[in-house]
Formats: structure tokens, sequence, C-alpha cells
């Protein structure tokens, strides 16, 4: 938690008296709402590529592609919405406090545990049942990946995840749904901002770590071909060939 609001939860009067009630829960929530500013602000993402894209402008951009897709799936699955938008709302504010963002492929080890338990420290004194419903909806993101072999989840998170995966099916996978297409969302930003390291373009390398995984989660989930299917596919590989021929080109001048 910030130390510039653990005092706060001493304090029992100011200068008009005994504080309102609900004066911990406000400050209680200032707490994440000051993470969502300037220290999400600071991080940047894609450190590979010279993208520049903040931990903000992440956390701005993403709820249009969970809002497209949850729109999209409506007449496919029944789907908790209110608790998919919390969960991308919430889901890096573990980042700034354990080192920043590193990408989903390429996760040291410990690093969701960190950013878990920096999460649990910063919601801690939440009000109920608030503390609870943002905390599951943090775990969504949790519910379908594999613990680094190098380093086991200790059990108060897998207990916790367990709970949760057990109320929650399709919402883990809409999750992965749209966290990959954000990926591919913010490639072809890349790809029109023509984006790329010495060896490959932003969109090749986007392309490459998340079609085969979409193709498999589309024969898991067939209603999920609403949004990720043949043609969204081959436009994209389309653009990929084009950042290649377009690259190429520049290496060979």
């Amino acid at each position: 938690m910030s130390t510039d609001f653990k005092y706060f939860f001493s304090w029992k009067e100011n200068s008009l008296g005994k504080l309102p009630p609900n004066t911990n829960a406000v400050t209680a929530v200032m707490v994440p709402w000051t993470n969502a500013q300037k220290p999400m602000q600071d991080i940047v993402r894609w450190l590979n590529f010279d993208y520049g894209q903040t931990l903000q402008a992440h956390n701005n951009s993403v709820p249009w592609v969970a809002t497209w897709v949850m729109t999209s799936l409506r007449g496919e699955y029944p789907i908790d919405e209110a608790l998919l938008m919390t969960a991308f709302m919430a889901h890096d504010h573990g980042e700034p406090g354990s080192g920043g963002d590193e990408h989903a492929n390429n996760k040291t080890p410990g690093k969701e545990i960190k950013e878990w338990e920096v999460y649990m420290e910063d919601t801690e004194h939440l009000p109920e049942p608030m503390r609870e419903y943002v905390r599951k909806a943090f775990l969504i993101q949790y519910v379908r990946k594999q613990e680094h072999p190098d380093e086991p989840w200790p059990h108060p998170l897998i207990a916790s995840v367990a709970k949760v995966r057990a109320s929650y099916i399709i919402e883990p996978a809409v999750w992965d749904l749209i966290e990959w297409m954000d990926y591919l969302f913010t490639a072809v930003d890349g790809f029109q901002k023509k984006v790329k390291t010495e060896e490959e373009g932003m969109l090749e390398h986007c392309f490459g770590n998340y079609a085969r995984k979409l193709d498999v989660l589309v024969r898991e989930f067939p209603g999920f071909s609403m949004v990720w299917n043949q043609l969204l596919r081959d436009w994209i590989e389309s653009l990929v060939q084009e950042e290649l021929q377009r690259d190429a080109f520049k290496r060979s001048n």
C-alpha cells in the first residue's frame, strides 16, 4: 500500500470535528485510485519495441476491446460483463509496485505472485463487499494461467484462484480472448506507425505469438468465432506480409 495513505486509518478527528463514518472507505479507495494515475503513467509497456505505451494508456484503451468482444458474444454465452470490466480495470494494478511491466509470454519466476501480493496489500482496507469483488475480479486473469515451475504459487493464491475457477468458466476464457485481441489491436497500431526492431515488425511478432492461441481458443469455445475468425485472421496476416515486404525493402536499401 502507498505509505501516503497509511496514516489516514488512524485518524479520529479533523479540524471540523469527528470524521464521517465512510472516511476510512474513501481513504482506502484512494490507494488504488492514486496508483491508477502517476504510477501507472510512469510504467512503459512493450520495452522490446519502441512503441511507448504506458500502463495508463493500456488501461484506457483495453475496455474498448473488451466491450466489442463482450457485446459480440451476447448471443453466444452468458457473461458477467461487469465483473470482466472490473477485472480489466484492476488487472495491471500490481505492476507499478512489483518492478513494472513484463511481457505476458515472458514473466520472470515469481512476478505474477508479486503482482498479486502488491494488489492484495493495496486493497487490504477496502470496505466490503468491494474488497471481495475487486479481488475476485483481479483473479479472473489467473484462472487459465499455469504456475511457473521455478516459483510455485503460494497456497493462499492457489486457494483463491480455485474458488474463482469453481464459479466462473466462460469469463476466464473471454478474458484470454480480450487480452490477446488487445495485443493484436496494439500491434496493428504499431504496424501503422512502422514500429519494428532489427529482427521483426511489431505485428509480425504479435501475430506469431497469438494467432495460433486464438485458433485453439475458438476450437474450445466455437462462439468466439464471432470475434476471431478466418476473415479477420486473413486480414491481419495480409498486413503482416505487407510489413515483411516493407521492412525487407528498407533493409535492402
